[in-house]
């Protein structure tokens, strides 16, 4: 899987996470019309726990991932 970390104007950040085929740079043009920012984009992949683990980067945005990544993503897929 793929994703982007993006930054709204209150500085938080989310993921928006997408299959593989699609390139990162289409996702994050998305994202230019609003007050909200890439930062960040990779890939992921998911433990059996639903815990992610963030890594590479994307070449069509130039972005790598971070290690903070991985916390963000896992957040949307970890239930209470």
């Amino acid at each position: 899987m793929k994703y982007i970390i993006v930054k709204n104007q209150f500085e938080n950040e989310n993921a928006i996470v997408f299959c593989d085929n699609i390139i990162h740079k289409h996702v994050s043009r998305i994202h230019c019309v609003s007050d909200e920012r890439v930062v960040s984009a990779g890939f992921f992949v998911l433990d059996q726990n639903n815990v992610a683990t963030a890594y590479g980067r994307s070449d069509s945005l130039d972005m790598e991932s971070r290690p903070e990544d991985s916390e963000i993503i896992s957040k949307m897929f970890l239930t209470d």
